[in-house]
C-alpha cells in the first residue's frame, strides 16, 4: 500500500507550483482537498484516449485533490486554462486522514478509475498493479478484495448518474476557490 500526501510533492514534471489546502464543511459532504495552480513545468503531460490527445499538466492548469472522511477514494480533478474539467482521476483507498500539519493523506490500494467528461467515458487503470500488491504481499487478500467491491460500487455510481452530484462538487469547490468564496 503507498501512503499519498494530497500536495502531490513527488511530481517532478511541475517546475513551479502554487498549493492550497482547504477543509469544508456543508450541508452535503465533509471534505479536504489540495488546490495547486501549475505555474511552471518541464513538459506538458499529454495523453492519447480514443485518438484524441488530452492535455493533464500544463502551464496555467489547476489540479485539485479531493479526500472524504467517509468515501473509499481521493478524486482529482485536472482543469485548463479554460476552466474546464480535462479528467477526473480516482484513486481507490483504504483510508484517509490528516497529518500534524492538517495535510490530508490517503492510502492507496493501486486500483484507479479515470473519467474523461469530453469522451463520456470511465476507464480502469491499474488493475495488474493491484494483483501485483497481492501477489507481493503488499496488500492483504481482504484489501484486495475491498479494492474491487469499492470500484464495482463507482463503476455503478457513474452508469446510474449517481456519481455526477461529487464530481461537480469537486468543481464548484474549484469554482468558488477562484472566485473568493472559499
Amino acid at each position: 500500500m503507498k501512503r499519498k500526501q494530497v500536495t502531490m510533492d513527488e511530481w517532478e514534471r511541475i517546475e513551479c507550483k502554487k498549493t492550497e489546502i482547504v477543509h469544508r464543511l456543508d450541508s452535503t459532504w465533509a471534505r479536504s482537498f489540495c488546490i495547486m495552480q501549475i505555474l511552471e513545468v518541464r513538459e506538458p503531460l499529454v495523453i492519447e484516449e480514443d485518438g484524441e490527445e488530452i492535455c493533464l499538466i500544463d502551464k496555467g492548469y489547476t489540479r485539485i485533490q479531493h479526500v472524504f472522511p467517509s468515501t473509499p477514494y481521493a478524486i482529482s480533478t485536472f482543469i485548463d486554462r479554460e476552466n474546464k474539467v480535462v479528467e477526473w482521476y480516482i484513486d481507490i483507498c483504504k483510508q484517509v486522514g490528516w497529518d500534524r500539519q492538517q495535510i490530508p493523506w490517503y492510502d492507496d490500494l493501486f486500483l484507479d478509475v479515470v473519467i474523461y467528461p469530453s469522451l463520456s467515458k470511465l476507464v480502469v487503470l491499474d488493475e495488474e498493479e493491484l494483483e501485483e500488491a497481492r501477489l507481493t504481499r503488499k496488500i492483504s487478500q481482504e484489501e484486495y478484495e475491498f479494492a474491487w467491491r469499492v470500484l464495482k460500487d463507482l463503476m455503478n455510481q457513474y452508469y446510474e448518474g449517481s456519481l455526477s452530484p461529487l464530481l461537480n462538487r469537486c468543481y464548484q469547490d474549484f469554482l468558488e476557490w477562484q472566485n473568493g468564496s472559499i
